[in-house]
């Protein structure tokens, strides 16, 4: 590699942009296709970077880029400088968006975010918030979101995933239904109706993981949501399964209640997910940010 140009050259902006787009998604092709230019041009621009610094960005292997450990300090300070960089231009830029689309189940939608939401738009009154609330997973290819609340594991290629709050699955009833059963042990669930939800940890799931060797076999109610689980269960209709987010306000006012002080992991959570191609925008951004900020207090 060339000894690196004077000092009183100025570092090459366009180089700069290509060199986080590549290094971010890792191929020059994909990093063409975002900055709107061939993969050739995205090559010098790198090249050019390279002869600037004095040092390698990547490793040039068969099919796969590998950026160097001298190029990977480089990268995350100049991501979170060009992102503010583009927040800033994008805040004075004419007739610029302050839209925001999230998509998320329509249970989160409904026990979490719409709760909160009013804390939101008091910081941010300028910004219209746009909520998707549906059970299926978004295609960030054809639907029109900027970003998604998605119950899972957290691994999904070409998705940022942010982890927002890990999963714990706990038993909840009202008071009265409680009292009613006597419930205050695993082996008393016999005596319960069950309340089981379809997209989430079911009992045998729950008892297996508690270490119970009870056998339920009371009768069950079945709902595709865990809004309407929860609902039912509120009403004293039987013991559910859920957690800390989707019950907060419940567990909070004292409308539910954690019979058996047992939480089990899942092995999932709340993720905060965005394509990795595609870059928020500042309303996106500022959405994101307080997102994180909300399911930390949780």
């Amino acid at each position: 590699m060339h000894k690196p140009q004077t000092s009183n050259s100025k570092a090459p902006i366009r180089a700069l942009w290509a060199f986080e787009a590549t290094a971010r998604l890792g191929s020059f092709k994909v990093a063409a296709e975002e900055l709107n230019v061939t993969p050739g041009a995205v090559s010098q621009q790198i090249k050019k970077l390279e002869e600037w610094l004095g040092y390698a960005l990547f490793e040039r292997r068969t099919r796969k880029l590998v950026i160097t450990e001298a190029a990977q300090a480089l990268y995350q300070e100049l991501s979170d400088s060009l992102s503010n960089l583009d927040q800033i231009c994008q805040r004075y830029r004419a007739g610029a968006s302050t839209d925001v689309s999230v998509s998320m189940s329509t249970s989160m939608a409904a026990k979490w975010l719409a709760p909160r939401l009013a804390d939101f738009m008091i910081l941010h009154p300028e910004i219209n918030v746009r909520i998707n609330a549906t059970n299926d997973v978004v295609d960030f290819r054809k639907d029109k979101v900027d970003m998604a609340i998605r119950y899972f594991d957290g691994q999904a290629k070409d998705l940022n995933c942010q982890l927002l709050c890990e999963d714990e699955v706990m038993v909840v009833c009202s008071p009265s239904y409680q009292a009613k059963a006597q419930l205050g042990q695993i082996e008393q669930l016999n005596q319960t109706t069950l309340i089981e939800i379809s997209l989430y940890p079911d009992w045998n799931f729950w008892l297996s993981k508690a270490g119970a060797s009870v056998h339920c076999r009371g009768p069950k109610l079945y709902f595709d949501q865990s809004l309407l689980a929860i609902e039912a269960a509120k009403r004293g209709q039987g013991v559910t399964l859920s957690n800390k987010v989707l019950s907060a306000e419940e567990l909070s006012n004292g409308t539910l209640i954690e019979p058996l002080p047992i939480r089990i992991p899942s092995g999932k959570g709340y993720y905060l997910v965005s394509p990795q191609n595609r870059r928020l925008s500042p309303s996106a951004k500022l959405f994101s940010d307080w997102l994180i900020t909300s399911f930390s207090k949780i």
